[in-house]
């Protein structure tokens, strides 16, 4: 017991670089001791990390903490909602007058690990026709709407009429997926025989 409760109370090492990487819906914490070059003493009391990439963005304030002469930069796990892929990570430093760079690395951001569990298995058949159904009832999301059929032609540009029209065209290819899936699976179709009585 006494070794669990040291466990917990623990005190975490907090990293003193930058990351290089780190997993999306997790804390992102690390110190930099004051910036020799541009001191908190000296007017710079602004530091500042931005995450920047094609899949999104972040800023981070740091905190300055006297007692340690050094900035915490934290990105809460509430707010680290970054999608996966590569990322620059810039830090600058301000007295209010001037900006003064302090770093610029790459960082790689892992998918985070309640999204990883959950992959969309659909088919692009099944993908097709849900975006499909979705339009038609009028609850389409603008991804679902911009899905392309081969013509090149969003869906959600479709009048009625071949909304309904492709809907039933894709309804039918699903079927045939779902038939093929059976086969592959030695699964049985069921099959409604017609009844009869037999002739005395």
């Amino acid at each position: 017991m006494q070794a669990v409760r040291a466990f917990l109370f623990m005190s975490v090492t907090i990293p003193t670089t930058e990351p290089s990487t780190f997993r999306a819906g997790t804390t992102v914490k690390w110190q930099k001791s004051d910036f020799s070059s541009f001191p908190y003493a000296d007017g710079y009391t602004t530091a500042v990390y931005t995450v920047n990439g094609k899949n999104g963005s972040k800023t981070i304030e740091g905190e300055w903490s006297a007692s340690d002469q050094a900035w915490t930069f934290e990105l809460a796990a509430a707010d680290n909602n970054l999608s996966a892929g590569s990322y620059t990570l810039y830090g600058y430093v301000s007295n209010g007058t001037e900006i003064q760079p302090v770093a610029e690395l790459t960082v790689e951001v892992k998918a985070s690990l309640a999204t990883a569990t959950q992959s969309d298995t659909r088919t692009h058949v099944r993908k097709v026709l849900d975006a499909l159904e979705a339009t038609i009832e009028k609850r389409a999301t603008r991804e679902q709407q911009s899905t392309q059929l081969p013509n090149g032609v969003s869906i959600g540009l479709l009048p009625p009429a071949e909304l309904v029209k492709q809907y039933e065209h894709y309804k039918y290819l699903y079927s045939q997926e779902l038939d093929t899936e059976r086969v592959r699976n030695k699964g049985r179709r069921r099959q409604i025989l017609p009844s009869f009585n037999p002739t005395s």
